[in-house]
This record gives structure tokens, C-alpha cells and sequence, in this order.
């Protein structure tokens, strides 16, 4: 299941602590990008994605003060559920 979430370099484990803030810019991005081309033709589906977009600086803040791993954490959680089935 992680795999469906995550692009798979990221669930490899990537490059350390930079690896999830990449992934945090690159979703924000694509928030953005969606945000852009529904804006003519669905203004409050276009907000919302923006909203979330811009939600990305308190999330690159957060987790330079918190300093979690949390892809260990989901490491953990994927081993757990494999071998749980």
C-alpha cells in the first residue's frame, strides 16, 4: 500500500531528511498546477487546491523544527502490515 502513496524512490528511502522535503515541494507544486487549471472551471475545487498549496511553507517549517522521521516510521508500519498478512 505504501507504494501507492508514495513515488517509489521515496519508499526506498531516498536521500535522508531531504528526500521528504523534495516530496513536500513537489506535491505542493502539483497542488498549485491543479489549482491553476481549474480555476475558469471550477473556482472552489481551484481555492481549495490552492489553499493546500500554500499549506506547504507551514509544512517544510514543521518539519525543520521537528526533525521526525517519518519515513522510518512508514518503513515500520509497511513491515509490520507485510508481515501481519
Amino acid at each position: 500500500m505504501v507504494g501507492r502513496l508514495l513515488p517509489e524512490w521515496v519508499e526506498r528511502g531516498g536521500p535522508g531528511h531531504g528526500m521528504v522535503r523534495a516530496y513536500v515541494t513537489f506535491a505542493g507544486r502539483m497542488l498549485a498546477l491543479a489549482s491553476d487549471l481549474l480555476e475558469a472551471s471550477a473556482p472552489e475545487e481551484s481555492a481549495l487546491y490552492a489553499r493546500a498549496a500554500d499549506a506547504r511553507t507551514e509544512l517544510h517549517a514543521a518539519l525543520a523544527e521537528a526533525r521526525v522521521d517519518y519515513i522510518a516510521t512508514i518503513r515500520t508500519a509497511a513491515k509490520t502490515a507485510s508481515s501481519d498478512s
